[in-house]
């Protein structure tokens, strides 16, 4: 049940994300551009994006403090990812409120978590989603506020 609730939020995450890399690419071919491209991916690419907005002369992302905060829940998407895919690769074996994954590890070297980190990640994963949205609609020009302009931000 906890997995299934992992990866329904890490498939929105990830939907957001490609829809959030398309709209900072801003072009009509951009989602030909994310299509098939792994959350990683998406992730160093809206990151890089962000960063070098400035740089290359872009329109402005908005106030600092809203592309700071953006970049933040983006950077926390990361961290988001790798747990996810320890939880739902990982080969698991329940012994006494513990969980051994075997993701990623030789053997001899397996992961204990107790099982209360997979709803704590699932919880983790609604929240990263969350602030993802939130900070996004703060940030101009991106998903869901395309004509918004900069002294829009300014206001808000």
């Amino acid at each position: 049940m906890v997995l299934g609730r992992i990866a329904q939020s890490a498939a929105l995450m990830e939907t957001i994300l490609r829809s959030l890399v398309a709209s900072l690419i801003g072009s009509p071919r951009a989602v030909i551009v994310v299509s098939g491209q792994s959350v990683s991916w998406l992730i160093e690419t809206a990151l890089a994006i962000v960063k070098h907005n400035d740089e290359a002369r872009a329109p402005t992302l908005g106030p600092p403090r809203h592309v700071a905060a953006f970049a933040t829940a983006i950077q926390r998407c990361k961290d988001a990812n790798k747990r996810r895919n320890d939880a739902l690769h990982g080969a698991w074996i329940d012994d006494d409120q513990q969980i051994v994954s075997k993701y990623r590890q030789p053997y001899m070297m397996m992961l204990l978590q107790p099982a209360v980190d997979l709803t704590r990640l699932s919880n983790d994963l609604d929240e990263v989603v969350m602030e993802l949205l939130d900070t996004s609609m703060k940030v101009t020009g991106v998903l869901w506020r395309p004509n918004q302009t900069a002294e829009d931000s300014a206001d808000q």
